[in-house]
C-alpha cells in the first residue's frame, strides 16, 4: 500500500479541497490511503473531506509563533507517524521553505498555477498559457524535476469524465442561467447584475449558487424574496447537474473553466484573483471566448445587457465555444493518480502544436492575403484596436473596456476583414453603410494588428475595399483623417479622396464621427463612382 499525505492551504478557498479530494479519491481507487493536512475549514468541508481521508489534521496558520519551518516540522511528525512516501502539497502559502524543510526521503509533489520557484519530485499545474505553457518553469525547478503542465492535469470530479447534456436549441423557450463565485466569494459583486438581468428577462431561472465560504448571503435571500424567477442552490456537492440545466455560465473564472471546457457550455467570466488572470488568446484555445479580467458591482449592469445578448444570440455563442483547440476529458485526476503511483510515463510536457484560424482567404498578392473577420477574432480584434499606435489616431482615443467591447460586438452591423502578409495578420479593416436625408453613405477605417503598417500595405488593403464596394454606384464614402497622421492623409489622397465641400456630405460625417472635430481632423469623401478601376 502506497500512503500519501496532502497538504493544502484551505484558507485559500474550497476549490483547492476540492480537487485534491477528487485526486485522493482516485489515489484511493488504487489502492492507496490518503491523510490530509489543513490549516482550517467549515463543517461543510470537513464532512465533504471524512469519506476520501484517512486522518484529517490541522496547522493553525494564524498562531504568532507560526512560520513555514513550523509548519514543515508538524508536517514531517504526521508523515512519519504514517509512515507517508509521498507529500501532495497545494498551497499558494507554501514555496520553498516548507518544501527545502520536508524530509528528503519523502517524495514531494507541488501543485501550483503561479510560476513560482519550487524544490520538489514533481510539479504538476494545469493552467494553459498557450506555447508558452511549456516554458513557465523555466529555471524555477531542480533539474530533476517532473514536470506536468497543461490542462490534462486538471483535477476534476468523476461525473466530469462522461458528461453527456442535451442542448436546447430553441432560443424562444425558457433558459436557464448559472450563476456562481466559486466556494466563496462575495455576493454583493453579482446581486446587481443578477437583480437587472432578473427584471430585464422576467421568464430566465437563474440559479445562484451560493458557496460554503459565501459572505453577504443575506443580499442574495433578499433578492430571491424579490424576484420569482432567482433560485438559490446553497453549497451543491457539485455543480454536475446545475451545468447539465444551465444554457449560459456566468461568473469568477478558475477551476471553473476546466468544468465548462468539459461539459461544452458556453460562459462569460470574470476574475476576482490574481491567479485568475489569464492571457484571453490561450482562453480561446479551450473555447472560452468572453471573459473580464476585471469587474466590480458597478457594471451589473452592462453584464446584464451582455448575458441578454448572448442567450438571444445562444446558437453564436455555442459554435464558438465548440470550436475549442484543447479538449477536457474529466481523467485529470486519475490521470495524476496513475503518474503518482508509477502507473504512467514520466516525462516533461512538450509543447502543444495549436491550429491557425481557419478562415476561407483571398489572394491579394503571392505573400499577402484577406479574410472576413468572424467571431473567432472578437478579443484579438480589441487587443489590436487597444494599441497604442492605434488609440492616438482614433476619433475615440480611450481604450475600449472589454465588457463594452462585448457588447458592441453581438449588436454592430459593421464588416471588417483582416490582411495578412506571409500568415501574419497586419491589418484590420472595416466599413458600414448608413442612409442619411435619403442618401446611400459609406464610411470605414482601418488599424494596425499589431506593428505599424508599411505604406504598400495599406494602399493594397484600401484599394481592394474601394474595388469590393464600387458597386455601389449611387453611394458616397467619407472619412475622417487625423491631421497629424501624415501618412493616412497621404494613403487616402493617392486614392482619390478630397476634401468635403458640400454641406449635405459636412453635415453626414459629423453625424457618422461625433467625436472627430475640424480643427483636428480631416473631412474628405470620395463618390463610389469615381472610383478608379
Amino acid at each position: 500500500m502506497t500512503d500519501f499525505a496532502i497538504r493544502v492551504a484551505s484558507r485559500q478557498g474550497i476549490g483547492h479541497l476540492m480537487r485534491m479530494k477528487w485526486l485522493a479519491r482516485a489515489l484511493i481507487d488504487h489502492g492507496s490511503r490518503v491523510i490530509f493536512i489543513i490549516d482550517t475549514c467549515s463543517e461543510t468541508v470537513w464532512h465533504r473531506l471524512q469519506d476520501d481521508a484517512e486522518s484529517i489534521y490541522f496547522v493553525d496558520t494564524q498562531a504568532d509563533s507560526y512560520d513555514e519551518l513550523f509548519d514543515a516540522e508538524i508536517t514531517n511528525g504526521i508523515l512519519s507517524k504514517y509512515k507517508c512516501q509521498h507529500l501532495l502539497i497545494d498551497s499558494y502559502h507554501l514555496g520553498k521553505v516548507f518544501e527545502q524543510a520536508i524530509d528528503p526521503q519523502v517524495t514531494l509533489t507541488v501543485f501550483d498555477d503561479l510560476a513560482r520557484e519550487h524544490d520538489c519530485d514533481n510539479l504538476f499545474d494545469m493552467k494553459w498559457c498557450g506555447e508558452h505553457t511549456a516554458q513557465r518553469y523555466a529555471d524555477k525547478l531542480p533539474s530533476s524535476c517532473h514536470r506536468y503542465l497543461g490542462p490534462e492535469y486538471a483535477l476534476l470530479a468523476p461525473d466530469y469524465q462522461q458528461f453527456n447534456r442535451v442542448q436546447r436549441v430553441n432560443v424562444k423557450q425558457e433558459q436557464t442561467l448559472l450563476v456562481a463565485l466559486g466556494g466563496g466569494g462575495d455576493l454583493l459583486l453579482v446581486t446587481p447584475f443578477v437583480q437587472q438581468l432578473a427584471q430585464r428577462m422576467p421568464r430566465l431561472r437563474i440559479n445562484l449558487v451560493v458557496g460554503p465560504q459565501a459572505i453577504n448571503v443575506n443580499a442574495a435571500e433578499q433578492l430571491r424574496r424579490e424576484q420569482s424567477n432567482i433560485v438559490l442552490v446553497d453549497s451543491p456537492n457539485s455543480l454536475v447537474e446545475l451545468y447539465r440545466q444551465a444554457d449560459l455560465f456566468v461568473g469568477a473564472l478558475g477551476t471553473s473553466l476546466y468544468e465548462l471546457a468539459a461539459c461544452g457550455l458556453p460562459a462569460i467570466t470574470f476574475s476576482i484573483a490574481d491567479n485568475q488572470q489569464n492571457n484571453m488568446l490561450a482562453l480561446e484555445d479551450l473555447g472560452h471566448f468572453f471573459h473580464l479580467n476585471s469587474y466590480v458591482a458597478e457594471q451589473g449592469g452592462q453584464l446584464a445587457e451582455l448575458t441578454e445578448a448572448a442567450l438571444t444570440q445562444l446558437p453564436r455563442i455555442r459554435m464558438l465555444q465548440a470550436q475549442a483547440k484543447i479538449k477536457i476529458d474529466g481523467l485529470g485526476a486519475s490521470r495524476v493518480a496513475a503518474i503518482l503511483l508509477g502507473q504512467a510515463a514520466r516525462q516533461k510536457s512538450e509543447p502543444i502544436k495549436l491550429a491557425s484560424l481557419n478562415s476561407e482567404r483571398v489572394q491579394l498578392t503571392d505573400k499577402v492575403a484577406i479574410r472576413p473577420v468572424t467571431d473567432l477574432d472578437i478579443n484579438r480584434y480589441l487587443n489590436a484596436r487597444n494599441l497604442p499606435n492605434n488609440t492616438q489616431r482614433m476619433t475615440i482615443s480611450k481604450k475600449i473596456p472589454r465588457i463594452e467591447h462585448y457588447l458592441w460586438w453581438l449588436k454592430t452591423e459593421r464588416v471588417s476583414y483582416v490582411l495578412s502578409e506571409n500568415e501574419r495578420d497586419k491589418l484590420y479593416i472595416w466599413d458600414s453603410k448608413r442612409v442619411i436625408n435619403r442618401r446611400a453613405y459609406l464610411y470605414g477605417g482601418w488599424f494596425s494588428a499589431a506593428e505599424e503598417v508599411p505604406f504598400t500595405l495599406a494602399m493594397l488593403a484600401l484599394k481592394w475595399q474601394l474595388q469590393r464596394t464600387k458597386a455601389d454606384g449611387q453611394a458616397v464614402w467619407l472619412a475622417v483623417i487625423h491631421k497629424d497622421n501624415k501618412f493616412v492623409n497621404l494613403l487616402n489622397e493617392y486614392m482619390g479622396f478630397r476634401p468635403i465641400s458640400c454641406d449635405q456630405e459636412l453635415s453626414a460625417n459629423q453625424q457618422l464621427f461625433p467625436f472627430a472635430d475640424q480643427q483636428h481632423f480631416n473631412y474628405v469623401s470620395l463618390a463610389c463612382k469615381d472610383i478608379d478601376q
